[in-house]
């Protein structure tokens, strides 16, 4: 269906269809395929039509997005310009939401670079402007990730209740969990594990859960602070 609906598109000159048909395309990859290569292939292509001619913030938007699926072929230089890219657009355009984001996949790409600091002033920024303007999508992102900046920064008490949080929230919001964030909690809890030890770590994990939202964003915001070494402007 996917291929199809972009062969019509292009047969029939429906040039504002093509990036969307494309970015269908590469869900389907990821879903259905798991071929990370192909997914990045096809929203650099979508990139593309979204540049001939687009608004700034779409095409912002795409570099987030293909920054994203770059996390399976690590190509950091390119990804770092690419936020970059994104986030000045965002900021220049007054898109709060946008550079919300690409704050918060800023922060997850420092951390595979193992900039723990740079990586938790990222999420700070996400996270105080997300709530500041109730994208909430972008701040239980942000607060999703962070555990794992955290749990490296020795900080893993609050990593733990922080992952018990956002994962109570998932699935209380979008169900069971795709193998690929599944496999990113992985990565938090390992470290975690080994500061704390089995025991203490899942007494951590209920009491994440029962958080409020405002709480959460509360022990998320002050630990990055502490963490957090420059940190980005605060708000947009």
């Amino acid at each position: 269906m996917a291929a199809q609906t972009l062969q019509l598109t292009r047969a029939h000159g429906l040039l504002h269809v093509q990036p969307q048909a494309l970015l269908l395309q590469a869900v389907l990859a990821v879903r259905v395929a798991h071929d990370m290569p192909r997914d990045v292939v096809v929203k650099q292509e979508a990139l593309g039509w979204w540049r001939q001619p687009s608004s700034p913030a779409r095409v912002a938007a795409a570099q987030v997005g293909l920054v994203i699926s770059m996390d399976f072929v690590r190509r950091f230089p390119e990804q770092l310009e690419l936020l970059g890219q994104a986030s000045r657009a965002a900021a220049t355009s007054g898109q709060r939401r946008l550079w919300a984001f690409a704050q918060s996949v800023q922060g997850y790409l420092l951390a595979d670079l193992r900039r723990f600091g740079p990586s938790a002033g990222c999420y700070l920024g996400c996270l105080r402007t997300a709530w500041d303007i109730g994208s909430w999508r972008e701040w239980f992102y942000a607060l999703w990730n962070l555990p794992r900046t955290l749990a490296h920064g020795r900080r893993p008490q609050a990593a733990a209740r922080l992952m018990g949080f956002a994962d109570a929230f998932h699935h209380q919001r979008f169900g069971t969990l795709g193998w690929e964030d599944a496999r990113k909690r992985r990565c938090t809890q390992q470290p975690v594990h080994v500061q704390l030890g089995a025991a203490r770590e899942a007494a951590l994990w209920p009491e994440g859960a029962q958080l409020s939202m405002a709480q959460a964003i509360k022990l998320g915001c002050a630990e990055a602070q502490r963490m957090a070494e420059p940190a980005p402007p605060a708000t947009l």
